[in-house]
C-alpha cells in the first residue's frame, strides 16, 4: 500500500498525453471544499489579491501515468475517497487541478551531517592557509589594453571604458607563474601602477588579471584598490589565495577611503547606474582561497557578477565579439570554486555572489552592512556549503538567498540577523538543499522562506522575532518542516501558500518558470507566541501535521479553520490534500535538443554534410560533442576543415586543446598540432579577430609563448606543401583527400601571409599577431550600440516594475475597497511590529543563549574573533522597515 501512495505522490508528468484518475474531490476527501469557493465572485480588491489558479467544477485528477494499467491499480488499492472515478487518458496541464499529496523531503540529514563534519574538519583556517603557495617564481608580467581583452566578461569591461570616456587603459596580466604583490612592485617598479605605502600597505592603481596559469598570493597586507579618480578590478582564471590581509576602496586622490556614492533607492537595482567599483571575480577554472581577511566597500551592478566577490561561470553572450571555438575551450573549463574562511566583508553591494559555481566552501565569514544581500549563491551553483556565517544588515534584500537552480547545496548553523528581507532563502527552482541548525532572528520579512523550489529540508532552526511569517513555504513542493522552534513572529509562524505569480512584473517565466502547487509535511516543532497564527495553509496548499508542540492547537488557521475539530480530535495531527499543476518546471536555460529532434538534425546535416563550403560539417560535430565517441567529433571537424569550412578549423584546434587539458596539459605533441590548426585557419580567413586570438591564447596554455611558435613551425611546413594535416591525417579521413584545388588555395593563402609577415618586419609569429592585434577593439561601434541597448532594457524593466507598482498603489487609494484593503495591510503589519517590540524581553532572553552558543561555533572558523556584544547591539527589533 506505502508504496502505491509514494507511486501516486510523486507525480511523474510526461510531455503531451498520460493516464490519469479524474475524481470528483470534497472535504471528506479531505481536500477543502473552499479550494472551489469562489471569493473574487464577491466585491473585492482585485489589485491585490490575484485570481486562483483554478476554479472550476469540483474535479481533479490523481496521478498521471505512461500506462493505464498503473492508473488501475492505484485506483484499485489507494486509501483515498474517490467520487465517482474514472480512468482518463488527457492532456497534460487542461486546466483541471491534480490532487497534491503533502510528502516529505528525501534529504538525509544523517548523511547531510557526515558530509559536513568532513568539510569542517578539511577547512578550517590553519589547513586551508597550508595550501598557500610558498615558492614565488615567473616572467609572465604584461601590460595589456583594456578594450583588447575579450577573454573578460565583455560588459563589465565596457562599464570601465565608458567610465573612462572611451580612452583605452591597460590591465595588468599575470601567467606562467606564482606571483605576491611585492613580487609584482619589484619587477614593475612602477608606483603608478602599484605603489608600496610601507611594508605591510600597497595601493594597487591597474586592474590585474590572472590568468589559469597563474597564481597570485597576497598575504599579511593592507590594500588600497583604487577606486577614484580609476576604479580597477582583480579577475581571474587561475588560482587567488588572499590571507591575514584589509581590502578597501580608496580616493588617490584625496588619499583616502572611497564611500559609496548615495543611489536613490528606486535606481539601486539598476545596472551601470552605479559608477565602477573594485570587485573581486573568479571565472571557470578559477580556484579561490580567502582566509580572515576584510573587504570593505567593494562592487557594483553590472550584469556580469560585478558585485564585490563573485564566481563566475561566464555565457556566451558575456563576451562580444567571440568564437563559438574559444568559448567552447573556455567553457569547458571546471566550474569556478573556492574556500572563503573567517573574513569580513561590509559596504559592498553584495557580500558574496556565484553563477555557475561549484563545490565552493563559505565557513566562518561576517558579511554586514552590504546594500543588497549579504549571500546570494545564484544561478546554476551546486553542492555549496554556506556554514557557521553571520549575515546582518543587509539594507534592501536578504541575508541568505540561493536563487535560480542552485541545487544540493547546505546552509547550516549559520546567524542571519536584522537583514532588510528574509533572513534565508531558497528561490527560482533551487532544489534539493538543506537548511539546518540556523538562528534567524528579527529580519524584516520571513525567517526562512522557500519559493518556487522543490525537495527542500528546513530543520532544527531557531525563528524568532521576525517582522512577518517564521516560515513561509510558496509555491514549493515536498517540503520538509521539522523539529524547529517558530516564535514570537510578526504575522505567521508559519505559512504554507500557493500562490498566482504570472504576472510579476519583470519575472521572466521562461526562464523562471514554477511549479503551481504547494505542499509541506510540519512535524516536531516548537511553533508558540506568534502574532496572527502559528500554521497558515492558502489557495489550495497540501499539508501534513503532527507531533508539533502548539498551545491547546490554538492559532491554526486557513483553509485548516474547515478541518479544526478533526485536528483538536486527532490532538494535533492532520492531513490536508491540496490542489495544484506539479509540473517538472524546466529553465529555458537548460533546454536541450530532445533525442528525436537530434536524429532528425543528424540525419539532415549527415546528409548534406559533403556538399562544398558548407557549415554543416562544423554543426554536426558540434552535435556530437558530448553526445557521441570522440572520433565521430573528430571525423566530421576534419571533414569541415578539409572543406574549408568557416571557423572548422579552429574549433578543430580548440578541441584537441580541451581534450589535452583534461590531462593536465601533459600531452604536449596534441597542444602543438591544436594551436597549428589555429594558426592555419588564421592564415586561410586573414582575419584580426582569428590573429588577437592566438596572441592571447598564451595566457591561458603553460609556456604558451614556446609552443604557439613551435606550433607555428609545424603549420608552416604542412602550409609549404599545400597542405593543413598531416598525411596520417588524410589516411584517417577518406573524404578530406588534399585534391589540387585545396593545394593551390593553401598555397596562395600561405604566400599572402609569407608577405605580410615579411612586411610587418616581426622577428616571431607572435609579434606579428601582436602588430595585427593592434587594429583590434572590442569596442567597435556596433558592439557600442548593442551594449547601450541591451543596458537600456535591463533597466527599462526594473523601471517598468517601480512603475507597476506606483499606478497599482496610486489606483487602490481611488478605490475605498482598496483603500481599505490596504489600510488593514499596513494597520495588521504595524500590530504585528508592535507586538514584537512588547515582547522583545522575551525575544532576548531566548535568543541569548542561542547567539553566545552559535558565536562559540562560528569563532572556531575565525582568527579575528566576533563578540556577543557586537551582535546583540544590531539586534534592533524596533528597527523601521516602512521607511
Amino acid at each position: 500500500m506505502k508504496a502505491f501512495v509514494l507511486l501516486v505522490i510523486s507525480i511523474k508528468l510526461f510531455a503531451g498525453y498520460c493516464y490519469s484518475i479524474l475524481t470528483k474531490v470534497d472535504s471528506s476527501t479531505p481536500v477543502s471544499e473552499n479550494y472551489f469557493y469562489n471569493p473574487y465572485s464577491k466585491e473585492r480588491c482585485n489589485l491585490f489579491i490575484k485570481p486562483p489558479l483554478f476554479r472550476k467544477a469540483n474535479l481533479a485528477y490523481v496521478g498521471c501515468y505512461k500506462k493505464e494499467k498503473d492508473a488501475k491499480k492505484v485506483l484499485e488499492t489507494l486509501n483515498f475517497n474517490f467520487k465517482d472515478p474514472k480512468i482518463v487518458y488527457h492532456k497534460v496541464n487542461d486546466g483541471i487541478p491534480y490532487v497534491i499529496f503533502p510528502q516529505n523531503s528525501f534529504l538525509s540529514l544523517t548523511r547531510a551531517k557526515k558530509y559536513l563534519q568532513k568539510i569542517y574538519r578539511k577547512y578550517t583556517p590553519h589547513n586551508v592557509l597550508r595550501q598557500f603557495p610558498q615558492h614565488l617564481y615567473g616572467e609572465g608580467i604584461e601590460l595589456y589594453d583594456l578594450d583588447k581583452a575579450n577573454f573578460i566578461p565583455s560588459i563589465n569591461l565596457y562599464s570601465f571604458y565608458m567610465f573612462n570616456n572611451h580612452k583605452n587603459r591597460k590591465i595588468l596580466v599575470l601567467y606562467d607563474g606564482v606571483y605576491s604583490l611585492e613580487y609584482i612592485y619589484k619587477r614593475l617598479n612602477n608606483p603608478n601602477l602599484i605603489k608600496k605605502i610601507d611594508n605591510k600597505t600597497y595601493e594597487i592603481n591597474i586592474s590585474i588579471f590572472v590568468s589559469s596559469t597563474a597564481k597570485l598570493v597576497i598575504k599579511n597586507k593592507t590594500v588600497r584598490l583604487q577606486t577614484l579618480p580609476n576604479p580597477i578590478f582583480i579577475v581571474y582564471y587561475g588560482e587567488l589565495y588572499l590571507a591575514n590581509s584589509r581590502f578597501v576602496t580608496w580616493d588617490t586622490k584625496r588619499d583616502r577611503y572611497c564611500p559609496r556614492e548615495n543611489i536613490p533607492k528606486e535606481k539601486i537595482l539598476y545596472i551601470n547606474y552605479e559608477k565602477p567599483r573594485p570587485y573581486f571575480l573568479g571565472l571557470s577554472g578559477s580556484k579561490s582561497y580567502f582566509v580572515n581577511n576584510i573587504f570593505d566597500g567593494l562592487g557594483f551592478h553590472s550584469t556580469s557578477a560585478t558585485f564585490g566577490i563573485g564566481l563566475l561561470s561566464p555565457k556566451k553572450n558575456d563576451f562580444i565579439p567571440y568564437s563559438q571555438a574559444m568559448y567552447y575551450f573556455l567553457s569547458h573549463m571546471n566550474a569556478p570554486t573556492g574556500a572563503y574562511i573567517g573574513n569580513d566583508i561590509l559596504n559592498s553591494t553584495m557580500g558574496f555572489y556565484t553563477n555557475g559555481a561549484k563545490d565552493a566552501v563559505y565557513l566562518g565569514n561576517f558579511t554586514y552592512n552590504n546594500q543588497i544581500y549579504n549571500f546570494d549563491p545564484h544561478d546554476y551553483s551546486i553542492n555549496l556549503v554556506i556554514a557557521k556565517n553571520i549575515a546582518m544588515n543587509s539594507e534592501v534584500a536578504h541575508g541568505f538567498i540561493v536563487s535560480r537552480g542552485v541545487e544540493y547545496s547546505y546552509m547550516v548553523d549559520n546567524i542571519a540577523l536584522n537583514n532588510r528581507s528574509n533572513g534565508l532563502m531558497v528561490d527560482r527552482l533551487s532544489n534539493n538543499n538543506i537548511i539546518y541548525n540556523n538562528l534567524t532572528v528579527a529580519n524584516g520579512f520571513m525567517g526562512i522562506s522557500s519559493q518556487e523550489s522543490k525537495n527542500i529540508l528546513i530543520a532544527n532552526n531557531t525563528v524568532v522575532g521576525n517582522n512577518i511569517n517564521g516560515v513561509m513555504v510558496r509555491n514549493s513542493l515536498r517540503v520538509s518542516i521539522r523539529n524547529n522552534s517558530i516564535r514570537y513572529n510578526g504575522k505567521n509562524g508559519i505559512e504554507i501558500i500557493e500562490k498566482n505569480i504570472d504576472d510579476i512584473p519583470g519575472r521572466d517565466m521562461r526562464r523562471d518558470p514554477y511549479f503551481k502547487a504547494s505542499s509541506a509535511v510540519i512535524s516536531n516543532n516548537i511553533i508558540e507566541s506568534n502574532y496572527n497564527t502559528n500554521i497558515m495553509i492558502k489557495n489550495g496548499a497540501a499539508v501534513k501535521i503532527y507531533k508539533n508542540k502548539i498551545p491547546n492547537y490554538f492559532g491554526i488557521g486557513g483553509d485548516l479553520n474547515f478541518f479544526y475539530d478533526r485536528i483538536i480530535q486527532n490532538r494535533g495531527s492532520f492531513t490536508l490534500y491540496g490542489l495544484g499543476f506539479p509540473f517538472h518546471a524546466r529553465s529555458s536555460d537548460l533546454l536541450e535538443l530532445n533525442p528525436y529532434a537530434y536524429k532528425v538534425a543528424k540525419k539532415i546535416y549527415k546528409d548534406i554534410a559533403n556538399a562544398p563550403n558548407d557549415y554543416f560539417g562544423t554543426h554536426l560535430a558540434g552535435l556530437y560533442i558530448n553526445r557521441e565517441s570522440k572520433e565521430l567529433t573528430e571525423y566530421e571537424l576534419l571533414r569541415a576543415s578539409s572543406i574549408f569550412s568557416k571557423g572548422a578549423l579552429t574549433f578543430l584546434g580548440f578541441y584537441y586543446l580541451t581534450e589535452s587539458r583534461k590531462k593536465g596539459f601533459d600531452d604536449r605533441e596534441k597542444i602543438i598540432e591544436g594551436i597549428s590548426y589555429i594558426i592555419e585557419d588564421a592564415i586561410l580567413s586573414d582575419n584580426v579577430l582569428d590573429f588577437h586570438r592566438l596572441e592571447y591564447l598564451r595566457f591561458f596554455i603553460p609556456n604558451g609563448v614556446y609552443l604557439i611558435e613551435e606550433a607555428f613551425l609545424l603549420a608552416k611546413a604542412r602550409m609549404q606543401k599545400g597542405q593543413l594535416f598531416d598525411q596520417k591525417k588524410y589516411e584517417h579521413c577518406s573524404v578530406c583527400k588534399n585534391s589540387l584545388y585545396k593545394k593551390r588555395k593553401v598555397l596562395a593563402a600561405w604566400k599572402v601571409f609569407q608577405y605580410k609577415f615579411k612586411m610587418a618586419k616581426a622577428s616571431t609569429f607572435l609579434d606579428y599577431c601582436k602588430s595585427i592585434s593592434k587594429q583590434y577593439t572590442i569596442f567597435t561601434t556596433p558592439v557600442k550600440i548593442y551594449f547601450k541597448k541591451h543596458i537600456k532594457e535591463v533597466n527599462a524593466i526594473k523601471a517598468g516594475f517601480n512603475r507597476y507598482y506606483s499606478r497599482v498603489y496610486k489606483l487602490a487609494r481611488k478605490y475605498k475597497l482598496c483603500k481599505d484593503y490596504l489600510k488593514n495591510q499596513q494597520r495588521a503589519r504595524q500590530q504585528g511590529l508592535s507586538f514584537i517590540r512588547m515582547k522583545k524581553k522575551d525575544i532576548l532572553k531566548q535568543v541569548e543563549p542561542e547567539i553566545k552558543k552559535y558565536l562559540e561555533d562560528i569563532n572556531r572558523y575565525r582568527f579575528r574573533k566576533i563578540s556577543y556584544e557586537t551582535v546583540v547591539k544590531n539586534l534592533l527589533l524596533g528597527h523601521d522597515y516602512e521607511k
